[in-house]
């Protein structure tokens, strides 16, 4: 899962490009940099488990933890329904030499194969380059965000079956994220419209079958 984000194209567009990867074996390391992830990833494994009937099991076990977004949530999941709720984790992240010797993140992404057997991305972002203006013009680099996309969902397409899961999650914030992941082939899921999930603020949960 480290190699979902294209390396190539990102040292392309931002120069000398710093990765950090942080796997299965860091989980204390990246319950610290990203509680809130982990806690989105979790709800979002056990609404599937509730509202698809995966499991006989109460919707109301983790109304708590919930309450609290407890970033090890995916724990109490893992022993009510008797298997993990992580199988495998990779968080990538892609910085750049900035002002004051401080780092700037570029991109980065969160990859997580999740119960019963899917490949859930958590997090993809990227950063508007900064350069100089070309022929008097700044470049609009929406139509390089969505070719970086692209390349993120065609790798991950590629380690999903390889994996043998059965679908590829993920969540668009905005209704203009899922126009762009739509057009990598992802639906939004019939149990939930896009409406009702803005209403909810958790985003809009799509998913694309592998």
């Amino acid at each position: 899962m480290k190699n979902l984000l294209p390396r190539q194209e990102l040292s392309r567009l931002f120069g000398e490009v710093t990765f950090r990867e942080f796997a299965h074996k860091d989980m204390e390391e990246i319950r610290r940099m990203k509680p809130q992830t982990l806690f989105w990833l979790a709800f979002s494994t056990w609404k599937r488990i509730v509202q698809f009937n995966l499991l006989p099991v109460s919707a109301e076990a983790l109304d708590d933890d919930i309450m609290r977004k407890d970033p090890e949530a995916h724990v109490k999941i893992s022993k009510i329904i008797g298997a993990p709720v992580i199988k495998d984790i990779s968080y990538v992240n892609a910085a750049v030499a900035g002002q004051d010797r401080n780092e700037r993140t570029v991109a980065e992404i969160f990859a997580v194969r999740v119960y019963p057997n899917n490949l859930h991305l958590a997090n993809v972002e990227f950063e508007r380059p900064v350069r100089p203006a070309e022929h008097d013009a700044y470049k609009d680099m929406i139509g390089e965000y969505t070719d970086l996309f692209t390349k993120v969902a065609k790798n991950a397409i590629r380690y999903g079956k390889e994996q043998g899961c059965n679908y590829l999650l993920l969540t668009a914030r905005l209704p203009y994220h899922a126009e762009i992941f739509a057009r990598a082939g992802f639906l939004m899921e019939d149990h939930v419209s896009e409406s009702h999930a803005q209403e909810l603020g958790v985003g809009i949960p799509m998913i694309r079958q592998l």
